[in-house]
């Protein structure tokens, strides 16, 4: 999947993503959450009984979007919870990104990756 150099490189270092995920019901849930990209996969890391990680238990597809809402991007993604030992790499990505070590955080130990299968931008109305 081919995204444009300007994705790629918000993908490497904006702060949050919005990740749209699906209470039982079918109600949504939408929150931002600290992300990391590598090779085609936003990592997330969140609670095992935050809402997210409760959503993502029984129901595995998400959307995600970048921030920025002057310049949509936004994923049809798939996730996966990850077994420790999570991958070095992601665990250093997290350390470099926000200085948060997530093998040390007890209220954060489930890591999710976040498999995109479809990508969306365009450029809003009025825009040069």
């Amino acid at each position: 999947m081919s995204l444009s150099p300007e994705i790629e490189r918000r993908l490497d270092v904006e702060r949050n993503l919005w990740l749209a995920t699906a209470r039982a019901d079918g109600t949504p849930h939408l929150i931002p959450v600290w992300f990391i990209w590598r090779d085609g996969v936003a990592w997330i890391c969140t609670g095992p009984e935050s809402v997210k990680a409760r959503n993502l238990r029984t129901q595995p597809k998400v959307m995600f979007a970048l921030e920025d809402g002057d310049k949509p991007a936004l994923a049809a993604a798939v996730a996966t919870r990850t077994t420790q030992p999570f991958p070095a790499e992601i665990v250093a990505a997290f350390k470099q990104k926000y200085n948060w070590d997530i093998l040390t955080d007890a209220d954060y130990g489930d890591l999710y990756a976040l498999q995109v299968t479809r990508w969306l931008s365009w450029k809003p109305s009025g825009s040069a």
